[in-house]
């Protein structure tokens, strides 16, 4: 066969078509790989089915509304059965993971907040943390602005949150210290 030649460079000569026993090793390969993983799906399936049908004993009490043994499916997230004891306002759920599930009988101790800390920055006297009790709102913080702090901020009657960021705003018009 001959290659032409073309501003120096030599063309590479075609190639031969694909043989009949290639694409028999081709195809092969890829209905294996699509067994293992159908194979794969249906036993993740049955495996979250089988567990589904399982069903454990919750038990919370301490601070909520509804205390009492909750019968609940494996899997199901810890916050639905929270949302069915009621936590009352100041419960601490801190301890408790976002995404946790029951996987097992749990016994939860809910207990009350009994101070928040507080993170305060922009015109007060010291920034960082601050701890203060449960109940404190926006205008309880007057102690703790600095001269040039906005006296209108300290008119809300906002009750703060446990772990809040509180910026408090500089007076209008007054110049800022790097």
């Amino acid at each position: 066969m001959h290659n032409s030649i073309q501003d120096g460079a030599e063309k590479p000569a075609p190639s031969s078509p694909i043989r009949p026993a290639e694409w028999l090793l081709t195809f092969s390969l890829l209905l294996i790989i699509g067994s293992l993983f159908a194979i794969a799906k249906i036993h993740t399936l049955w495996f979250e089915t089988a567990l589904a049908s399982e069903v454990v004993d919750v038990t919370i009490e301490g601070w909520v509304a509804k205390p009492g043994v909750y019968s609940v499916h494996i899997g199901i997230p810890l916050s639905e059965v929270l949302r069915k004891a009621s936590p009352k306002p100041l419960a601490d759920l801190k301890g408790i993971a976002p995404g946790a599930r029951v996987t097992t009988p749990l016994n939860l101790r809910i207990e009350q907040i009994v101070e928040l800390t507080l993170h305060l920055k922009g015109a007060v006297i010291e920034l960082g943390p601050l701890k203060v009790p449960p109940g404190t709102r926006v205008c309880d913080l007057k102690q703790y602005k600095s001269l040039d702090a906005d006296p209108a901020f300290f008119r809300k009657r906002r009750r703060l949150k446990d772990g809040e960021v509180v910026t408090v705003p500089h007076m209008p018009g007054h110049l800022q210290s790097p």
